[in-house]
Parts: C-alpha cells; structure tokens; sequence
C-alpha cells in the first residue's frame, strides 16, 4: 500500500514539474541542438546557368557553428503567453573556415538570420510533451574565398515541425524534432539574378531550458 502511495506521488509530482514548464508567464531558451541530421535539395541559377544538388548534413555538437546557408540549429528565446504557447525571437548567427591543401588559400562564411518563433505544446501532463512550432528569418550570408573578395547575398527561412520534449530535470529537458525547412539567399546586387535555395528535412537532439 505504501508503494502505491508512493508511486502515485511520484506520477503526480512528475507532472506537476513538466506542466509548470508549459504554464503562462514562463520563459524558454532552445533550439540548441547538439546532434543534427539534414537532407534535401540545393539549387543555384545565375543567367543561363543553373544547378542542382542533393544533400546530407550529420553533425555532433552545436550545428549553429556550421555556417552553410540553411545549416544550423536557430535558438530561440521565448515566452509563455498562455499556457501551453510560447512566441519568442529565432536567431542564427554562425560562422566557419576552412583552408584549400593545394594553394593554402582561405575561404569563411558568414550567417545572420532572426525572426519570430512560435511553440504550441498539445498536452502539459505527460512526461513526453509533444508540440509543433514554427521559425522564421531574414538576415545575410556572406562567403569569401581566399584574395578574390567576398560574395554578400539576402538571406530568408523558414521552418515548420512538430516534436516532443522531455524535462529529465526541473528546469532542463531535452528536444526531439523533426521538420521541413526552406531557405533562400539572393545577391546584395540590384542587377544580378543570382539565387540559391535549400529545402529538406532536418532532425535534431537538443537542449531546452525552462526559467
């Protein structure tokens, strides 16, 4: 009898801890994944010239790190306005390098993108809270490749998803999403018709911490 207590303070005690994350008046920092997995599709047109590729990203550690337009995690801080959604503010601001072995030349690249960001959780009760949210973004990608200048184009995104959230802890828990994802990047140049997209499907592990 006494383990039944027990047992049943505990069910009690777990979902009163998951429902105060989801309550009103509550803040939220995510999107920070450490394992991310990407694929889809790359088109580039400029002129009479236009290309496609397929891609697959797998990555282990904060993927915001990885600046390849419509690569990388966007973390968002948000805030509870009712009970159960969250709208907050996505950002992305990544950077990376590499070297070319042959001719030791340098390239970087360059992400900035922020825009709105919205979780709606279905349930608050359950050790699993499942959501669907949504990001948006504008911002710029720049690219640069040893001594021959630096390419800047407008950079916009979207992404819409659907996951679950699990609070191993009070205030910590970890994210599982799964989504489709569009991004576009066009020349900071009122003459070029340059432009690029990606669009896939993207799964992430995360970090959420609730305050």
């Amino acid at each position: 009898m006494k383990r039944k207590i027990l047992f049943l303070m505990i069910l009690l005690l777990a979902g009163w801890v998951a429902s105060a994350q989801t309550e009103k008046g509550n803040w939220q920092l995510g999107g920070l994944n450490l394992i991310s997995f990407q694929t889809g599709t790359e088109k580039y047109s400029s002129g009479t010239y236009d290309m496609k590729t397929n891609f697959t990203n797998f990555s282990i550690g904060p993927s915001i790190l990885n600046a390849s337009f419509g690569e990388g995690s966007m973390p968002t801080i948000s805030y509870g306005l009712t009970d159960n959604l969250f709208v907050g503010i996505a950002l992305m601001l990544a950077s990376a390098s590499s070297k070319d072995d042959e001719d030791n030349d340098k390239s970087s690249s360059t992400v900035f993108l922020i825009g709105p960001s919205m979780r709606y959780f279905l349930m608050s009760e359950k050790e699993f809270l499942p959501f669907v949210e949504g990001k948006a973004g504008i911002g710029s990608y720049s690219y640069k490749y040893g001594d021959s200048g630096s390419d800047e184009s407008n950079l916009s995104g979207w992404y819409l998803g659907s996951g679950a959230t699990y609070f191993f802890i009070e205030n910590v828990g970890i994210d599982f999403t799964l989504g489709y994802q569009h991004f576009t990047n066009k020349e900071d140049d009122s003459d070029s018709d340059s432009k690029g997209t990606q669009t896939g499907v993207s799964f992430g592990i995360g970090v959420i911490v609730a305050f």
